[in-house]
Order: C-alpha cells, then structure tokens, then sequence
C-alpha cells in the first residue's frame, strides 16, 4: 500500500463523525442495529443503520462499523510506527521483533500444554491409583471365594470335623485322606 493510499484513508477517517461510536439495538424494531456517535461533538447522532436484510449478519455488521471509527485509526498509526522501525533500524530490526514476537507465542503455548500434559498425568495416575486398589480388592475376593470353596470341600469330604480341625486341615498341619 501507498503512502498516498494511506493518507487517502487517514483523510476519510479525519472528515467522518469524531467517535467513538457504539452501536445498539433501535428501540422501535429490535430487527434493526444503529450506529450511532457518543463522542462529546455530536452525542446521539445516528452514524449508519443496518437493516436485516442488508446481508450477513445485523449484529456482526453493526459491530463492525461501530469498530471501524476507532480500529482504523490505530492501524494507520501502526502502520505508520512499522514504516518508521523499518526505515530507521532496516529489516532486521522487524524480524528479529517478529522472530522474539512468535518465540514469546511459542514458549505461552509450550507452557498451556506442559500445564494440560501434567493436568492429564494427575488424572492418569488417580486412575491408576484407583485401579491398583480395585484389583487388591478383587484379589481379597477372590482369596476368599477360594478358601470358601476350600471349606465347601473339606466340610463334604469329612462333614464330621469340627471347624478346628477343618482349619488346620486347610492350612495343611491336619490329616488328609489318603
């Protein structure tokens, strides 16, 4: 883009209504959005009105131009500030800029995602901690389900034996049927 280009915008901007502008709702049809100027010069001056069927969305094209009054003047500036960097400190203050800009943005998203890593190794290990105490339980059931058994078939093996020697039959210090 020109610098005549940017003056050319810079001027319409300048020869608009001051702003900011905000936009809101008309209160005779709630279809319909006003822009409207909330500056000190021309308070309550009705600035645009969007109609519903002006195409895409009334909301987002109010929105827009509501913005529009004081985002294009901040991006003249910037521009404005970009072109001066360049021309004092050449390219390679910009893109050393850049490249400091996207490592900062890396180094945020590395951080997130070490910060969502040790989020799911802490639900991961609840989970293996739980899982570790159900399978001892289910080992205590199944211990005891077998020395159940054990005790269904020593009672049917020998149905005379008080429980005394039935324990010690189990725990092998008893007799056995040959």
């Amino acid at each position: 883009m020109t610098s005549e280009e940017l003056q050319e915008i810079l001027d319409r901007c300048t020869e608009a209504t001051p702003g900011p502008w905000r936009e809101y709702e008309d209160d005779g049809n709630s279809a319909w959005r006003i822009v409207q100027s909330c500056g000190k010069d021309f308070p309550g001056l009705d600035v645009a009105r969007c109609p519903p069927w002006a195409g895409g969305t009334v909301e987002a094209n109010a929105d827009f131009i509501s913005h529009a009054r004081t985002d294009i003047p901040r991006l003249l500036e910037e521009v404005e500030k970009l072109r001066n960097e360049l021309a004092i400190h050449g390219s390679g203050a910009i893109s050393e800029r850049l490249v400091a800009d996207r490592e900062h943005n890396l180094r945020l998203e590395a951080e997130e995602e070490v910060e969502r890593l040790n989020s799911a190794l802490a639900t991961l290990q609840s989970l293996r901690h739980s899982d570790c105490m159900e399978i001892e339980r289910l080992r205590k059931i199944e211990m005891a389900a077998k020395e159940w058994r054990e005790r269904q078939q020593a009672a049917e093996y020998a149905p005379n034996l008080t429980p005394e020697t039935l324990d010690a039959i189990l725990q092998g210090e008893g007799p056995v049927k040959p």
